[in-house]
């Protein structure tokens, strides 16, 4: 199995992103409370995806620059996302609620085409002229710099999206490599996030590889 950059993080974007669509479909633009927790996602989530522009300017980006291919485009392609984004907070600026689902839809058509335009770059190009060791070295320095608080905040972010199978290769990789008491809170919070009867599939795994 290749070193992946991009599938997990992509993956749970695209699981709140869905979600927040059709919650946003169907929400009473007059009930402010509901708007509220509404608005307070999109804004998160807004966030999440510029500081993870960031993270791949700064990672992955170069990689393709050492090349000499591809960084162009997916530079530009983040700067069209960039004026999607103003668009929405200028919707939500201004309250214009009526105009927020279609904004939303939008910008959602234009970064799902995003997402998987990477996700074709790393198989065609990264996996052709880097090595595993090679992009995990980018990948381990990503999360050696990466502020603590926000690495909790990636891993819950996560959490809900990635299936059994791709929820035990996590977990195994932080019970052999993380301090115990990282892995016994990581534990902690997917046993609070996920549903009782997927969690202790989930723990019943680990126990009986790491046995």
């Amino acid at each position: 199995m290749r070193t992946d950059l991009y599938t997990f993080v992509h993956k749970a974007q695209r699981f709140h992103l869905f979600q927040l669509s059709a919650d946003l479909g169907k929400a009473d633009i007059t009930n402010s409370a509901e708007i509220d927790k509404l608005v307070h996602r999109l804004r998160y989530l807004i966030e999440h995806i510029k500081d993870h522009a960031h993270n791949e300017n700064t990672y992955i980006h170069p990689l393709y620059k050492s090349l000499g291919i591809t960084a162009e485009k997916f530079d530009k392609d983040h700067k069209t996302l960039e004026t999607e984004i103003e668009n929405l907070e200028q919707i939500l600026k201004s309250n214009q609620l009526d105009n927020l689902y279609s904004y939303y839809t939008r910008f959602l058509a234009t970064y799902l085409l995003h997402l998987e335009e990477e996700e074709a770059a790393q198989r065609d190009i990264l996996w052709a002229y880097y090595d595993d060791k090679s992009l995990f070295a980018v990948f381990h320095r990503f999360k050696a710099e990466r502020p603590p608080h926000l690495a909790q905040q990636d891993f819950e972010f996560m959490l809900p999206a990635l299936n059994n199978k791709e929820l035990i290769q996590i977990f195994i990789g932080m019970k052999s490599s993380a301090p115990a008491h990282v892995f016994q809170n990581a534990c902690l919070r997917a046993s609070q996030i996920l549903s009782e009867k997927k969690w202790t599939q989930i723990a019943h795994s680990i126990t009986s590889v790491s046995n």
